[in-house]
């Protein structure tokens, strides 16, 4: 929901603030067109699972894949 989104980012900023590594991924699906989730709720196919693998490992490594 939008309100979760926003207390999602909002508890992000307080974890970057205390030193806490933390990276925002709440719009990594903004510019997708394709479809991301096998159901109505909020598991991913194999199209969103790599979206957010490749995020995830670009923060790892520091570097675009």
């Amino acid at each position: 929901t939008p309100v979760g989104y926003r207390l999602l980012r909002e508890r992000g900023r307080e974890l970057r603030a205390s030193g806490i590594e933390f990276h925002d991924l709440t719009m990594l699906f903004k510019d997708v067109n394709e479809e991301i989730y096998v159901d109505r709720c909020c598991h991913f196919n194999l199209t969103g699972a790599r979206l957010i693998a490749e995020a995830v490992a670009q923060r790892i490594v520091g570097t675009s894949l």
